[in-house]
């Protein structure tokens, strides 16, 4: 007998699509799995399964019938680093895919939508005559599908990748809703990326293998969907905190456990950030200093029950929600934006919160169209302040939301 560790132990993820692999048993096709960066200390799985008394009429006071194995559930609980991939993409470079990248895997289940935008076979640079509001790119590059319109472009600017979302994309240029810090330089690198975005109704789910260091701490959970929280606390790794439920769980066989390996996982603290905010409608930057930030989505699922399913679940079903929501403490400063008035006049806001500045390491959070709910005045630490909660909606950035399109998505999150 061997006495192991609980913080030591490895985790791999594979994607269940469509309902039809709805808690299917993929263990027995262990390439169908890769490994998940999963944080140190923070993974709790719980396995139930029910016990069905038949109660039947006993003869006898202390006489109970045995009881039957009833349908099974699971919880699996994990943190990890919402971190990019450690690959800049400025054309001429493979791009990752859910192939290889658990992250990937991760947020593209959960939220539904995804963009892997292919590689371009040629560098992207910006050109001459760009603006603040317009990048012009090497000849051809704006509708080759290097840029999709709702997704990602990213532009050196003084030394430093700023992110924006795609308005509009013509042959030679790219049009972005809210201004840069500056008009790009002839030359500067222009790099693309990923969108996760929500979709109405996902219909993929997560199946985990969970291995402790004993040979028989070996575990499948099946039919797993969820939500997460983000934690953004300047200077830490930005964090994902996982909650998934699941309809199926079966202990495996022993064996001993075999070392992982994380790819395409570049973790980056909260440092060098952008909190950008603009009026829907306007392309004027505004850069907000703000304490306290929280980025809230309210992803959850519901379950949709059948009789023919095993452990009576069909499938899982996104529920209505407030997809995402927030708060921050921010300065009262006569130069900063006006909250109060966005609040009192009900203004469509653009909030984006890019973490990082180094291509292949920065992960971009956006909702795109946003109501200040409340605003108070608050102490920020000594200084004057005023707290913002805020709640999102779907994008009326490119007009009228559409159901289920990318562009219409009330939360995104650009990889670059």
């Amino acid at each position: 007998m061997s006495i192991e560790l609980s913080s030591l132990g490895r985790v791999r993820i594979a994607i269940e699509s469509g309902t039809s692999a709805y808690a299917v048993d993929q263990s027995a096709s262990p390439a169908n799995f890769i490994d998940l960066p999963v944080m140190e200390g923070t993974l709790a799985p719980s396995r139930k399964e029910e016990k069905l008394d038949p109660m039947t009429l006993q003869t006898m006071l202390d006489d109970h019938d045995e009881k039957v194995r009833g349908p099974k559930s699971c919880e699996v609980n994990f943190s990890t680093i919402l971190a990019g991939t450690g690959v800049a993409y400025t054309g001429g470079v493979a791009f990752a895919s859910t192939t290889t990248w658990a992250l990937g895997r991760l947020l593209q289940t959960i939220m539904g939508g995804s963009i892997l935008t292919p590689a371009t076979t040629s560098t992207v640079l910006a050109t001459a005559g760009s603006t603040t509001t317009t990048v012009n790119v090497t000849a051809g590059h704006g509708t080759d599908g290097t840029f999709t319109t709702g997704g990602p472009i990213g532009v050196v600017i003084n030394g430093r990748v700023e992110v924006r979302e795609v308005l509009s994309t013509t042959a030679n240029s790219v049009t972005v809703p809210l201004a840069f810090s500056a008009a790009p330089s002839a030359g500067a690198a222009v790099y693309t990326g990923y969108t996760f975005w929500l979709s109405e109704n996902p219909v993929d789910s997560l199946q985990l293998l969970v291995d402790g260091m004993e040979d028989s701490d070996k575990f499948v959970y099946a039919g797993l969907q969820g939500g997460f929280d983000l934690d953004v606390t300047t200077g830490q790794f930005p964090k994902l905190s996982v909650k998934l439920s699941g309809s199926s769980w079966t202990k495996r066989s022993s064996a001993p456990i075999a070392a992982g390996a994380n790819t395409l996982f570049s973790p980056a603290i909260i440092t060098d950030c952008e909190f950008i905010v603009g009026t829907v409608g306007s392309t004027t930057r505004n850069l907000v200093h703000c304490t306290g930030e929280t980025w809230t989505p309210g992803i959850e699922y519901l379950d949709v029950k059948s009789s023919t399913a095993a452990s009576t679940v069909l499938r899982k079903r996104r529920n209505r929600g407030r997809a995402i929501a927030g708060k921050f403490t921010t300065y009262r400063d006569a130069s900063s934006f006006d909250f109060e008035a966005a609040d009192s006049g009900k203004t469509d806001l653009y909030f984006q919160k890019q973490l990082g500045s180094t291509a292949g390491s920065i992960v971009t959070l956006v909702a795109p169209t946003v109501q200040c709910v409340t605003t108070n005045n608050a102490d920020a630490g000594g200084i004057a302040g005023v707290d913002v909660e805020w709640e999102g909606r779907n994008s009326t950035v490119f007009s009228t939301p559409t159901a289920g399109t990318y562009r219409s998505s009330a939360f995104k999150i650009f990889v670059l």
